[in-house]
């Protein structure tokens, strides 16, 4: 498998300079708005979880039955922690694709996903979350540089949302998918 970086394509399609970071503080602006701060950023955990919490809601309560949702989680096994919220997402996108390190306590515990289980390559050091659809597009991606601090970008860019969708659909070729239909 190709050594593919979400990060490394991100930047580079949009132009940004990881030097012109700005500090993502969580409740400091709506991420899904439109005209919300793109770009750069750096942050804590809280941070980077708080910008993906939003937009996971973003698609349960704005109804986005035709996106695609995509979200890294370096490890597998971390998807365990968000599991309930993902069954939600998963009721509603038309996509649910998951992507990290297959490590030793992980187990699929979302029927319907497709797991892309990584090996270890510069994707796998990742956190991400991509929502694409025709009515809203969002992407966070971002690094650990130091225990509990993170260097990012954000994006509502189509080419860049584009962009790290193609990245990522290679990635995931050859991926299981379980896709049931949902329940209700």
């Amino acid at each position: 498998m190709e050594n593919v970086s979400l990060h490394r394509t991100v930047l580079r399609q949009a132009g940004f300079d990881a030097g012109d970071a700005w500090e993502l503080v969580p409740g400091s602006f709506d991420p899904t708005e439109l005209g919300s701060p793109g770009g750069a950023f750096s942050a804590d955990l809280a941070g980077v979880r708080w910008w993906c919490r939003v937009n996971e809601n973003h698609v349960i309560d704005g109804d986005l039955r035709d996106a695609r949702v995509l979200a890294g989680f370096q490890l597998l096994s971390r998807v365990a922690d968000v599991a309930p919220r993902y069954r939600q997402v998963l009721d509603v996108a038309a996509e649910l694709a998951l992507y990290g390190v297959g490590d030793r306590s992980w187990h699929p515990v979302l029927p319907g996903v497709r797991e892309v289980a990584l090996p270890r390559i510069d994707l796998a050091s990742e956190w991400f979350l991509v929502v694409d659809s025709p009515a809203y597009r969002s992407l966070l991606v971002a690094v650990e540089v130091e225990d509990g601090r993170f260097e990012g970008v954000t994006s509502h860019d189509g080419a860049v949302i584009e962009a790290a969708v193609t990245a990522l659909d290679g990635v995931g070729v050859g991926s299981i998918s379980r896709r049931l239909p949902s329940a209700g």
